[in-house]
């Protein structure tokens, strides 16, 4: 085998290594973050039917950002809405987003939805919706994670 091959193989062997590391960083265990899989499909976990939502995983170097409670009552065939923005208005945030969790709190199936709408994992802000199901309330507990 000349230099140039096994220089080929050994590059080929490194990439292929590297791409690896790459794909387990992105994609995790789903029942790491709380029974939902990180790109928003629910897994039925026993009963559980919370509609929890998670974008990246808090690493043992990551600081909790923001964590806040958000509840709501639900209004007769309607439907409720909260955004939540981080940092808040007027505030600027030196960290970057490497972990959003909603956690639902209604382990029933009644609860709500959360929405990313802006910016997210890898910037400094974002903007999550949380919303209700029809004529029903949500209560989320809302967590960034950032270094």
């Amino acid at each position: 085998m000349s230099p140039t091959t096994a220089l080929l193989m050994l590059c080929i062997a490194l990439v292929a290594t590297f791409q690896s590391s790459l794909v387990e960083s992105v994609v995790y265990p789903p029942e790491v973050i709380y029974g939902q899989h990180p790109f928003g499909n629910n897994v039925n976990l026993a009963s559980n039917k919370s509609h929890n939502f998670a974008l990246g995983i808090p690493r043992a170097t990551d600081r909790q950002l923001f964590r806040q409670i958000y509840q709501r009552k639900g209004s007769f065939m309607s439907v409720t809405k909260e955004y939540v923005k981080y940092p808040s208005n007027g505030t600027f945030s030196y960290y970057t987003i490497t972990a959003i969790r909603a956690l639902d709190q209604y382990i029933d199936g009644n609860g709500g939805y959360a929405t990313l709408l802006k910016g997210g994992v890898g910037y400094r802000n974002m903007t999550l919706e949380l919303r209700s199901r029809r004529g029903k309330g949500f209560n989320f507990i809302v967590e960034v994670w950032g270094v």
